[in-house]
């Protein structure tokens, strides 16, 4: 998955997911292998790693872009909940795994 496929398909989830917020929400990328994502509620940024994009594969990008717009639409429903049962919820509705942390597979 590219730069531009990711940050495509991260406005799409938050266009179907967000779709009266979704304008207001900004993708921004970071460097960094320890962190594949993160979610700014407040500055409404969802930040992606520019490694994982590059090293992992466009299922592991796809699961970690998921799980970071399940923290925007559970935000925006229920106030602050990191990966409480209300952000799990929000999760299986958006169809990705309801884990605090990813197994990511690498590219070979």
């Amino acid at each position: 998955m590219t730069i531009t496929q990711s940050e495509e398909y991260t406005i799409q989830l938050l266009k179907q997911y967000l779709p009266n917020d979704w304008q207001n929400w900004k993708v921004h990328f970071f460097y960094s292998n320890k962190v594949l994502g993160r979610c700014y509620r407040y500055r409404k940024v969802i930040e992606l790693s520019l490694w994982a994009i590059q090293n992992t594969t466009s299922e592991s990008v796809q699961e970690t872009i998921k799980h970071e717009v399940a923290h925007a639409v559970a935000n925006a429903q229920y106030g602050f909940c990191g990966h409480s049962i209300l952000w799990k919820s929000v999760c299986h509705r958006i169809g990705c795994s309801p884990e605090e942390y990813s197994k990511v597979t690498l590219i070979e």
